[in-house]
């Protein structure tokens, strides 16, 4: 599985590992209250690789995680889920439990929209948003508003 092989979905170790992936993710959604620190130490339990002030508003969800890579500065919108396998599509390989992940790596300062569903790389520096995650565009110095907290 972690090196985008075919792998059997239906084998019991990976389904006790995706129960408690789904545990880590509701906690994590139940932990909004709780200090950031807390959540990040859910998130680092869940992914492969996590950058610094990333942010998911709830909920977020994934299947299994260790092949997603986060990098700087990332927020995410409502309802964004990040998933790396491929079912098989013929019909026999796929009742069988026939699957393969692809690493899946998000680059720093990106924007991921409300209810994106993410399959594939996404570049830094980038608004992003949909089922599939796409591209909207660049951010660039246009985005700039002015704000600064100290002066309001």
């Amino acid at each position: 599985m972690q090196c985008s092989m075919m792998y059997n979905d239906l084998d019991p170790e990976l389904m006790r590992a995706r129960q408690k992936t789904m545990a880590l993710t509701t906690a994590y959604a139940q932990g909004y209250s709780q200090s950031p620190a807390k959540r990040e130490a859910l998130l680092v339990k869940i992914l492969g690789k996590i950058g610094k002030n990333v942010h998911f508003e709830p909920i977020f969800r994934c299947e299994f995680g260790k092949n997603i890579s986060i990098g700087n500065n990332v927020l995410f919108g409502p309802r964004v889920g990040i998933y790396t396998a491929d079912h098989a599509i013929d019909k026999t390989e796929r009742h069988l439990g026939g699957c393969q992940a692809k690493p899946v790596t998000l680059g720093d300062n990106t924007v991921i929209g409300s209810g994106s569903v993410v399959t594939h790389d996404i570049s830094s520096n980038v608004v992003t948003y949909g089922d599939p995650c796409r591209v909207a565009r660049k951010i660039t110095a246009a985005d700039k508003t002015g704000y600064d907290p100290t002066k309001i």
